[in-house]
């Protein structure tokens, strides 16, 4: 049976990963005075643990864009320029109407105001360049004041966006050696700015490749190989954490990256309840991840927290953001803000 990685394949990781990252967000140690002053409990360390390995969706996130662009790049005969830019337009179009929602909300809801949010730590005093770095995704680059501290990863998508086509043309270069370069440089370099690039280059070659579709292939093809197939997937996610648990999450990121997208990919996708609430989860994955920190985080986080039971905070902050998606995405319906992007992203791939 031959199988895809198509664009509901994504869906479904990505609403895997948006999971992880909510809980990644909610229960972080950053988050501990809150979930034992307002609740009461102690927090136990394998929660902690689990909270912290949760960081393994930026590299899930990272291979996916990865792998998308180079799929395009594939199909677009290596328009470059229209590939970069289309996918630019498309990071800003989601991200914009979130930003707007994020001020409003933050005028509305916010212990801080926007003037004390951008403020220069030079002069102490509002910085109009402060906004217009946050509003363009690259305040991460600066250092600068963002109105959501979960808004550091636009920097992230931003620089894959721009990297992945040089990186492609280096792979049908030289192979594979791209890639364990890139690997290498990571944990030899700088592990924490270099290993979503390395992640990123996994992406490419599974891409290029088409390696996940072979892979499930292979382990789908007959009863032996699917057992044998799904402990293996198991056993490197457990290799994966226990890495994590000896080095950092960002040493871990490509075993642990790889190890759960084949466990989304190969596994999970298969069940079909299951498989379909990730897809509708994966649309809204975007949206989700813009807005879920002003919930839990800056607006909203006495009363979520003094929820007490875990369970239900978990799901006040995915159902709340997942509920604010789904108003922002009929909005945009309302006013045809999709269909102008659509019109961009066609100009751009014309030229």
């Amino acid at each position: 049976m031959k199988h895809s990685f198509d664009l509901k394949q994504t869906n479904i990781v990505k609403g895997f990963f948006i999971l992880v990252m909510v809980f990644h967000h909610v229960f972080h140690v950053h988050m501990n005075y809150n979930l034992t002053f307002l609740t009461g409990d102690e927090i136990p360390e394998l929660l902690t643990n689990i909270a912290l390995y949760g960081k393994v969706c930026v590299a899930g996130f990272c291979f996916l864009s990865a792998y998308g662009i180079t799929k395009k790049h594939m199909r677009e005969n290596a328009d470059t320029k229209g590939v970069v830019l289309s996918r630019l337009t498309k990071l800003y179009f989601a991200f914009w109407p979130v930003f707007l929602f994020g001020i409003a909300g933050t005028l509305l809801f916010g212990n801080k105001s926007l003037s004390a949010i951008y403020i220069s730590p030079k002069t102490q005093a509002f910085s109009w360049i402060n906004p217009i770095l946050d509003v363009l995704g690259i305040a991460d680059y600066f250092n600068t004041p963002m109105l959501n501290a979960h808004w550091w990863y636009m920097s992230v998508a931003i620089y894959v966006i721009f990297l992945t086509p040089i990186f492609y043309c280096l792979y049908k270069k030289i192979g594979g050696l791209s890639v364990f370069g890139l690997i290498a440089v990571a944990y030899v370099v700088d592990i924490y700015s270099l290993c979503y690039v390395a992640v990123a280059g996994l992406g490419i070659m599974c891409a290029k490749e088409d390696l996940m579709v072979k892979c499930k292939d292979i382990i789908c093809r007959n009863i032996r190989n699917r057992i044998f197939g799904y402990l293996a997937i198991v056993l490197l996610n457990i290799a994966g954490y226990e890495l994590y648990l000896v080095t950092s999450e960002e040493h871990a990121m490509l075993l642990s990256g790889m190890a759960v997208l084949l466990l989304c990919y190969v596994i999970i996708a298969d069940i079909p309840i299951i498989s379909h609430a990730l897809e509708f989860l994966g649309k809204h994955s975007a949206n989700i991840y813009y807005v879920h920190g002003f919930l839990y985080l800056y607006w909203f986080t006495y009363t979520i927290y003094s929820l007490k039971n875990r369970i239900l905070i978990y799901l006040v902050v995915l159902i709340g953001s997942l509920a604010v998606s789904l108003v922002l995405e009929l909005v945009k319906k309302l006013i045809r803000y999709n269909k102008l992007e659509q019109r961009i992203v066609q100009r751009i791939m014309k030229q």
